[in-house]
């Protein structure tokens, strides 16, 4: 019993070792250079005549 837990164990740990090992080496996402961030300007950013969030808890 004990030598089927450490082997599961082992097989546990080599398949993390695995995975870990392929996640560097192949990306899984687009480099960051084909990433498209939209632009925005402060006036987009905070809308001074907005609707008003109140963060305050009521009672």
């Amino acid at each position: 019993m004990l030598t089927m837990t450490l082997a599961l164990l082992a097989v546990l740990i080599a398949g993390a070792l695995c995975l870990g090992m392929i996640s560097a080496f192949l990306p899984f996402q687009r480099p960051r250079a084909e990433i498209e961030l939209a632009e925005f300007t402060d006036d987009e950013f905070f809308d001074i005549g907005g609707p008003i969030i109140d963060l305050q808890a009521t009672r």
